[in-house]
């Protein structure tokens, strides 16, 4: 990992701060409340591609304030999200704000005479770090 120095620096740990307190703050409530997830969202959890994740879930009801799905929501984690920006920080910092990522797009179908496509748009991820890095069910890099 490229380190990152000066107003990138700062600038990568106020976006982390805000990232984490907000994350923090949508944590928030009660701890006395006992809800159980349901089997279906488990059965998920449990699946063999998950087995080195953490989990945690909170799901409140907009109109009422009421918990209604509670799991390690008290965690301190770092989700996907925030993660990505170390290496999207470090990157800019190396590459600096003018640079521009080529990723292909690819049309699966056809263009209608409106301009319209009746099919896909296929962006391929091949260098842009803020895209990738997913798994297909195979196990093969999406």
């Amino acid at each position: 990992m490229i380190p990152l120095s000066g107003s990138s620096a700062r600038l990568a740990a106020l976006v982390l701060a805000g990232a984490l307190a907000a994350s923090m703050a949508a944590c928030g409530g009660s701890d006395s409340t006992n809800t159980s997830v349901p089997d279906e969202i488990i059965q998920v959890m449990q699946k063999p591609m998950y087995q080195s994740s953490t989990w945690t879930l909170r799901v409140v009801d907009l109109n009422s304030g009421d918990v209604v799905y509670d799991m390690n929501s008290n965690a301190q984690l770092y989700i996907g999200s925030v993660r990505k920006l170390f290496s999207l920080g470090a990157t800019l910092d190396q590459y600096g704000t003018q640079y521009r990522f080529q990723t292909p797009g690819y049309r699966i179908g056809a263009v209608d005479a409106s301009g319209t496509l009746n099919g896909n748009l296929v962006l391929v991820a091949s260098g842009d770090m803020s895209m990738g890095g997913r798994t297909n069910p195979d196990g093969t890099l999406a």
